[in-house]
């Protein structure tokens, strides 16, 4: 079992509901509090902590400017090309991948998240150049999902607590043709006639989306060139 779904094991009682959404279930309550072993350490926490107090943190989660241990998105991110389904893109300021299988044989294939590097609980904590870089970012993968894997209709869905320990996450989920209507929005993903697939698939998309988005040299532009 890998790291980090060792991590989502041990963190949380976790589970799938009928609409094939993740659910969680009564997560263990452990301190998010960094506790620095040196003077490094010490600094960094005083860095978050000043971040928070600068932004207020108006999601109820943690603003830092370093990552946070206790976090399964900051730990997915060190993990770099390593983790699960492969990175669609990575850079100072946002990531992008697909959605892990946790556990699952298959899960629904395109189900992408973007999330910015720097730990925040909210879409109102991102700086300037953080909200640009994932708003554009989410916009070209979605363009993505249309053009390269078929999808009729994207849908977006912003979180920041439970799973990801206050780490802000914005979930891409695409609509394919012929999906009935009781499939539509949040349930679409579980669509059991949809398209899914394995770790191996998941990476295979991953790589299509890599190399649509690799004709664009920066993912922070403000506008999506044609």
């Amino acid at each position: 079992m890998s790291d980090d779904r060792r991590y989502l094991r041990e963190r949380y009682a976790y589970g799938f509901g009928v609409d094939g959404c993740l659910t969680l279930k009564h997560p263990i309550r452990r301190s998010g509090r960094v506790r620095p072993g040196n003077k490094a350490a010490g600094a960094a926490s005083r860095l978050g902590n000043r971040a928070r107090r600068s932004t207020g943190a108006k999601y109820g989660g943690r603003v830092s400017a370093t990552p946070i241990r206790s976090c399964f998105v900051c730990k997915k991110h060190a993990l770099g090309g390593d983790v699960e389904g492969g990175v669609i893109w990575s850079d100072d300021l946002v990531y992008a991948g697909h959605c892990h299988l946790l556990g699952r044989s298959d899960i629904a294939l395109g189900w992408l998240v973007v999330e910015p590097k720097r730990h925040v609980p909210g879409l109102g904590d991102l700086n300037a150049d953080e909200a640009a870089a994932v708003g554009v970012l989410v916009s070209r993968l979605a363009r993505a999902l249309v053009e390269v894997e078929g999808a009729e209709h994207v849908y977006s869905f912003v979180f920041g607590d439970g799973l990801a320990a206050g780490h802000l996450h914005v979930h891409l989920m695409p609509r394919y043709p012929g999906t009935p209507r009781e499939f539509w929005q949040q349930r679409v993903v579980g669509w059991p006639d949809g398209p899914r697939g394995n770790a191996e698939a998941t990476e295979s998309l991953s790589r299509r989306l890599a190399g649509y988005l690799a004709r664009f040299t920066d993912a922070s532009e403000h506008t999506l060139s044609n």
